[in-house]
């Protein structure tokens, strides 16, 4: 492998998983052998598999609705999650699909024989068909800037359909050189795999028909503008394009309804929304730079730029329509029409982390919605009638259709937050002055100081914030405060968020942890808080301990069509009067610290912008070590700090009464014991044994005898009727001696008070 192979290979961008093909929803894969695991064992990919090929035997129409469910990949590309299409695409992957159908069943086994072993083969698998091949390679990126995403890639898929065809005798599919190209999964046992293949390059031959391409275009390009710029001004009267002095006033009445004013601080917002409206009206770029020029940079010397930018986006270009005097929205308007119709009195937005749409009025005075809202029906039907009372004739189901599309742009509030933060200086530790005002109390031997406390906290509240935004990393500690009530414990958690991420906070008292609606909180809310946790046993603490470390979760919310991939944001605090709360001794992602006093955040309003500053750089540079394969601090628990929180969770762990009453009746053997005192019982009778009252029984019943009697050292031995333990049992004098107080014991306990008093008292004496 090459160097610039393997500096891809370290930089891999991973495709879009979509569950089903006919969906939009998407999330990026989380590795190749997840791609891997998908293809050759997932049960899903092979019912739906199995499902096609029976229903095409019935009726190739019946198969086509079974293929739509299939999973898949938009294998060149990796999109934002809302959509399918190029102005989804958020990064290329440098890898390429080829489709190699329609193979004679005489010839299958010799193609896939001749793909497996070619060097370039990443990945091959038979289709859903059985009569063809999906090969998957990678290619390598080419250091010219002037060299866009889309033509390299046509460069390299046409290379890579010819040589697959040349060397397999059978024709690629023409449909592959679609760079948004969704790659359909079905299952395959026998597929291939090889992640370290050759890339495919361009050598010089590629390169010169590739630039002699862009010289042409190029020239071409220069000739067709002349006399775009010539027509153009005679078209866009034809479609009803107005001037920019025409549309003038009214562009800057509108900006005066939805808020905007030409005003110091607000420069730069007032003049790129008047530029959005000019782009979406159609006006020529020359015109409206020339009006922005004239009437703003006086003030605003950036206006020129901002204007420039605002026309990079000509996708938006002449989508809304200029109405002239007496002209008006009015009888069965298009879907064109309605999305104008909306945009200029609404704003939508798909809130990626709560996955609702909510929606914010534009006209500020007589406008409902003055903050975002989240969309309900009876907001849908407010928003119908109103249009219906304009004499728009549209369904509500059009209207319901329109504003859960790719009208509603996705919003994610915390990287908006996130990016908006100023720059940490790099020295002051917002962090840790934040952790101090929560007063530790000092438990020696249990690794229970200020100062742990303050490093096991940095650890948590990085990885909460890295875990918001990054779709493979999950913040998986419990961090929890124990301590009397009153002290402001679960106060903290909820003012330690920023105000305008409050909303994603939940206080969850009473949660299952099998619920659904628990496990969508996870995606859904930033902070979870288990407020008056108590000792989780059996299903409810499998259950939770799953859930902290998932990355996904696969749940169907209601009334959607098909089962969502929901990444895991949401960090897990909680507060308790128990100190015994921990019943699992490997358990390591609790984090509790006994509290005597939090300052209060209502009185002392906390510093968000920098300690979140501070969180975000933490968080990159660490991203960046990792990348670079440096060591330093990690907002991960280590291997000592999992040892450390072993420790530490001492403390807190619940009685063991199992324990307790095995060692009361039973001794480990050893090597040198007379077999006449070992004998053999069975777990059940060891159980009839110890957990003579019912209260003991209870407590027991969620705990593994297998697990406590191996730890303790008892030697496990398997007979014809079942498995047992060989142990030595006490008898009724040895527990009763074992129970005697010793006289020492009883001094150190009773006398010890008397002797502090009387020490205090002779004290006491001396000073008089």
């Amino acid at each position: 492998m090459t160097i610039t192979e393997q500096k891809q290979k370290q930089e891999m961008v991973l495709p879009s998983f979509f569950y089903a093909i006919a969906s939009s929803e998407s999330r990026q894969l989380i590795s190749l052998d997840e791609l891997q695991r998908i293809i050759t064992l997932d049960a899903m990919t092979q019912a739906r598999t199995e499902d096609y090929r029976k229903n095409m035997r019935i009726s190739s129409e019946l198969a086509h609705q079974t293929k739509v469910m299939m999973p898949g990949i938009t294998t060149s590309v990796l999109m934002d999650g809302r959509g399918k299409e190029l102005r989804n695409v958020v990064k290329t992957t440098q890898m390429i699909a080829v489709d190699i159908d329609k193979i004679p069943a005489e010839k299958m086994k010799e193609v896939v024989q001749k793909a497996d072993a070619d060097p370039h083969t990443m990945m091959r698998f038979i289709t859903v068909s059985q009569r063809g091949l999906r090969i998957i390679s990678r290619y390598l990126p080419i250091d010219d800037d002037e060299v866009t995403a889309l033509e390299l890639f046509d460069v390299i898929i046409r290379k890579a359909m010819s040589y697959y065809s040349k060397l397999l005798d059978v024709p690629a599919d023409e449909q592959c050189v679609d760079i948004t190209r969704m790659c359909g999964l079905a299952h395959d046992p026998t597929a291939y795999f090889h992640w370290d293949a050759e890339a495919f390059g361009l050598d010089t031959h590629d390169l010169k028909a590739l630039y002699t391409k862009k010289a042409n275009e190029a020239k071409y390009a220069k000739r067709a503008s002349k006399r775009k710029r010539n027509s153009q001004k005679m078209v866009a009267l034809g479609k009803g394009v107005p001037s920019m002095d025409e549309a003038a006033q009214h562009i800057l009445n509108l900006l005066d309804t939805w808020g905007y004013k030409f005003e110091s601080g607000a420069h730069n917002e007032y003049v790129l929304h008047f530029g959005k409206v000019c782009v979406r009206y159609g006006i020529d770029k020359e015109e409206a730079m020339t009006y922005a020029k004239t009437n703003f940079s006086s003030d605003y010397p950036d206006a020129d730029s901002v204007m420039k930018s605002c026309y990079k986006h000509t996708e938006k270009l002449g989508t809304w329509h200029f109405y002239r005097k007496g002209e008006g929205f009015s009888g069965k308007p298009t879907v064109k029409v309605i999305k104008q119709w909306l945009s200029m009195r609404y704003e939508f937005h798909h809130n990626e982390v709560t996955g609702f749409h909510e929606v914010l009025s534009r006209d500020i005075i007589k406008g409902k919605y003055h903050k975002w809202t989240r969309i309900d029906d009876n907001i849908e039907n407010t928003i119908w009638t109103q249009m219906d009372e304009m004499g728009l004739e549209v369904s509500a189901i059009k209207l319901h259709a329109i504003i859960n599309s790719d009208f509603s742009e996705p919003w994610d509030p915390f990287d908006e937050y996130l990016r908006s933060l100023p720059k940490w200086d790099g020295k002051t530790d917002y962090i840790d002055e934040l952790a101090n005002r929560v007063t530790i109390n000092y438990c020696p031997g249990y690794h229970h100081s200020q100062e742990e406390f303050r490093y096991f906290f940095k650890k948590w509240l990085v990885s909460m914030v890295v875990a918001w935004v990054s779709p493979r990393v999950v913040s998986q500690t419990i961090l929890i405060f124990i301590g009397r009530g009153g002290i402001n414990k679960t106060t903290f958690f909820y003012y330690i968020l920023p105000p305008c991420l409050r909303q994603y906070f939940i206080n969850e008292s009473t949660a299952n942890y099998t619920d659904k609606d628990f496990m969508e909180a996870f995606s859904s809310k930033a902070l979870i808080c288990l407020d008056e946790l108590e000792s989780t046993f059996g299903k409810g603490l499998s259950a939770l301990k799953s859930n902290v470390t998932k990355l996904v979760f696969s749940i169907r919310r209601p009334y959607d069509k098909y089962r969502s991939e929901l990444l895991h944001r949401g960090a897990l605090c909680g507060t308790s009067n128990s100190i015994q709360i921990i019943t699992d001794e490997e358990n390591r992602r609790y984090s509790p610290w006994f509290v005597d006093n939090i300052e209060s955040p209502r009185e002392t309003p906390i510093d968000y912008q920098h300690v979140y500053a501070q969180a975000v750089a933490l968080g990159q540079e660490v991203t960046n070590r990792v990348k670079n394969q440096e060591e330093g601090w990690v907002y991960w628990l280590t291997t000592v700090d999992i040892d450390v929180m072993r420790e530490h969770n001492g403390m807190f762990m619940v009685s063991n009464f199992m324990e307790d009453q095995i060692l009361r009746f039973y001794k480990v053997p050893k090597s040198d014991t007379a077999p006449q005192y070992v004998k053999f019982r069975y777990s059940s009778e060891i159980m009839e044994r110890i957990g003579g009252s019912p209260a003991l029984s209870r407590n027991m019943s969620h705990q593994n005898l297998s697990a406590v009697m191996q730890r303790l050292g008892f030697k496990k031995v398997h007979r014809a009727k079942g498995n047992g333990w060989l142990v030595i049992e006490k008898n009724p004098g040895e527990i009763n001696t074992e129970a005697i107080c010793s006289p020492n014991e009883c001094a150190e306990t009773y006398l010890k008070p008397y002797r502090a008093v009387a020490t205090d008292s002779q004290n006491g004496s001396d000073q008089q």
